[in-house]
């Protein structure tokens, strides 16, 4: 079995501290819905360019995912399984 890299930025501050651009590693990017750092609608055009990069937009909650991290960590392990 080979080794893949791979990225998943959870709630990522973009605005707040410099995000690196995302390579050709597959990468998950997570955002809360309500996230007062970043929102979805900051971060979409932000990552449209990344390739091999898929976002996503985790519902109920802001930047510190309160009551959400089961479904986060649900959907990264989904995501990881699903790209192996």
């Amino acid at each position: 079995m080979t080794q893949t890299e791979t990225r998943v930025a959870i709630a990522p501050p973009f605005g707040v501290v410099p995000i690196k651009r995302a390579g050709d590693e597959p990468t998950l990017v997570l955002v809360a819905a309500h996230d007062q750092f970043a929102p979805p609608d900051v971060v979409a055009p932000l990552v449209a360019g990344w390739p091999r990069t898929t976002l996503e937009v985790i519902d109920s909650t802001d930047h510190f995912l309160v009551g959400r991290s089961a479904a986060v960590a649900t959907r990264v392990v989904a995501w990881l399984d699903a790209i192996v």
